[in-house]
């Protein structure tokens, strides 16, 4: 009786651990805060926001990470973004970005979901087997240095677009050159 009890005991702790009920990711590589706002978040009403990071290697683009985002309680909003994975195989450098999942597939799509918002200067490194945040340097002038800065414990900006897809920095915060 006593055995049946500890055994019950056992199997009920375990409903709620991720690891008894096939929900484990794995472990967190790296978890930082994004903070999705902007001018124009008021006028981009997505139908299936996603946050990820987007990673540039030799061959493009690609996504490794997707993060469901709430769009009940609109924007400003703050996301809790874990990564699970090594980044693609030469990509070094990642760039936090909500895309629309039109398709539901969570994957980012170019043809089929729309950028909504990117992190203009403030990206994510890959180097030496870890995660570093990292944060474009300007000069005097304002001007991109074209250096990167590592950054601790900050949140990541990821701002709207002023319209879905256009990539087109804005002419202030834009110290690193990544699309």
């Amino acid at each position: 009786m006593i055995v049946r009890g500890l055994l019950l005991v056992a199997v009920l702790a375990a409903c709620g651990d991720p690891l008894a009920n096939g929900e484990f990711g794995g472990d967190v590589k790296l978890s930082f805060q994004a903070i999705v706002c902007g001018e124009q978040s008021s006028e981009i009403v997505p139908i299936n926001p996603r946050l990820g990071v987007l990673w540039k290697s030799s061959d493009g683009y690609s996504l490794n990470e997707v993060t469901p985002v709430a769009t009940e309680i609109g924007f400003p909003q703050v996301v809790e973004v874990d990564l699970f994975d090594r980044p693609p195989s030469d990509a070094e450098l990642g760039c936090p970005i909500l895309f629309d999942d039109l398709d539901g597939d969570e994957a980012f799509n170019e043809k089929n979901d729309p950028i909504l918002a990117v992190s203009w200067n403030q990206l994510i490194g890959f180097e030496a087997e870890a995660y570093r945040m990292r944060q474009g340097v300007c000069d005097e002038e304002g001007l991109p240095t074209g250096q990167l800065a590592e950054i601790k414990d900050r949140p990541i900006d990821v701002s709207f677009l002023q319209k879905p897809g256009d990539l087109t920095p804005p002419e202030t915060n834009a110290c690193v050159m990544f699309f």
